[in-house]
This record gives structure tokens, C-alpha cells and sequence, in this order.
């Protein structure tokens, strides 16, 4: 995802995690639409004024918020990118990024709102576009690695798996967001597991 300067130098980082878990906590319960900066600043316990002195408005806000949970997804996939790595620690990974606890699936709302409101807003939906396009390039350079380390067949096409992969990840992330009873973390693990058993030898 592109890089959104939304934070004056002067903000510090405590501050700024303080509003982009207030803004969170606000989407997760009421939604992108009710996430004015009346109702950040009042789940923050401060004025708006406070706020405008970071952002200069709603939607640039947002976009801080939205930039740092890109940012947030590309440190938890920091561990797959060095050598060895095997496909118990992919599923690993991926499952904690998945909803498998409250507050993932309070992530994982927030995300699916901006994704929504993605097509309605161009700017935002190309960077979602650039955000999927950078996920399926690190899947597939992820896969070659198995590949080459023996842990999947040498039949199998990354680029194509990664893809694939790629919707496997986002349906279960939104399926379990919408109904995390029926899909825990245990029951995501064993569906990745189902997957990852018919590339390996």
C-alpha cells in the first residue's frame, strides 16, 4: 500500500497509537461512517481540537489509520522473510494475523469497513489494489522458497498458488469475522492445513 503522510513530524508515536486504537475501537463497534472525529476525540477523552493539531481533518486521519494497519500486516509477515522457513511456520504466521481472537476480529472489521469504502473512494481503492498486488508478489516469493527447500512439489506454480492462496486468506478472515463460532482458530488452522497438504510432495 502506498505510503500515506498522514502525521506531522510533531506527533509522537504514543500519540499517534493512541488515536489509531481509539479510531479502531470506533469502526470495530459503529462503523467507518460513524467514525467522526467528534466520536474518536470522545473515545480518546479529549477535544477535537486535540485531534486537528495531528490531522487535519477526518479523511486524512483515515488514511494514517488505514496506512498503519498496512504497515501493522507487513511487520507480522517480517518473520517469512528470511530463509529457512517451513510450512508449519507460514501457518503459523498466517494464523496470527486471521481472527482467531477478539481483537483480531476487531482488525479484521475495521479492515473489511475500509475495504468497502474503498469503492467509493479511487484514491483508496487503488491503494487497496497496490496493497493485494504487494501481498500476492511476497506469497509468491514465500512459495518459491518452500519450493526450493523441498516443502512444496516442484510442480506447483507460486504465482498462481499465492493468488489462490491470497482469496483463501481474505474469505476465511471474513467469514470468521462474520461468524467466529463457527470458524475459531482451530477450525481456520485446519482449513489452511487442507490447503497447504495438497502442494506439499
Amino acid at each position: 500500500m502506498a505510503v500515506i503522510q498522514a502525521r506531522p513530524q510533531t506527533e509522537s508515536g504514543e500519540r499517534r497509537d493512541e488515536v489509531v486504537k481509539a479510531t479502531w475501537r470506533v469502526i470495530a463497534r459503529e462503523g467507518l461512517d460513524k467514525a467522526s472525529m467528534r466520536a474518536i476525540a470522545h473515545e480518546l477523552g479529549t477535544s477535537t481540537g486535540v485531534l486537528t493539531h495531528y490531522f487535519r481533518d477526518k479523511d486524512q486521519m483515515l488514511d494514517f489509520v488505514l496506512s498503519s494497519m498496512a504497515e501493522s500486516l507487513e511487520t507480522a509477515r517480517a518473520p517469512l522473510m528470511k530463509d529457512p522457513i517451513s510450512v508449519e511456520q507460514v501457518l503459523d504466521n498466517m494464523g496470527r494475523i486471521l481472527p482467531g481472537s477478539p481483537l483480531r476480529v476487531g482488525w479484521w472489521r475495521v479492515w473489511m469497513s475500509f475495504t468497502v469504502a474503498a469503492f467509493n473512494r479511487r484514491r483508496q481503492s487503488l491503494d487497496h489494489a497496490t496493497f493485494y498486488a504487494e501481498t500476492r508478489r511476497i506469497w509468491t516469493d514465500i512459495l518459491r522458497r518452500l519450493q526450493k527447500s523441498g516443502h512444496i512439489r516442484a510442480d506447483v506454480n507460486p504465482e498462481l498458488e499465492a493468488t489462490i492462496l491470497l482469496c483463501l486468506f481474505d474469505g476465511l478472515g471474513v467469514h470468521a469475522t462474520i461468524d467466529p463460532l463457527r470458524l475459531s482458530a482451530k477450525r481456520q488452522r485446519a482449513i489452511l492445513e487442507v490447503y497447504f497438504k495438497k502442494l506439499v510432495p
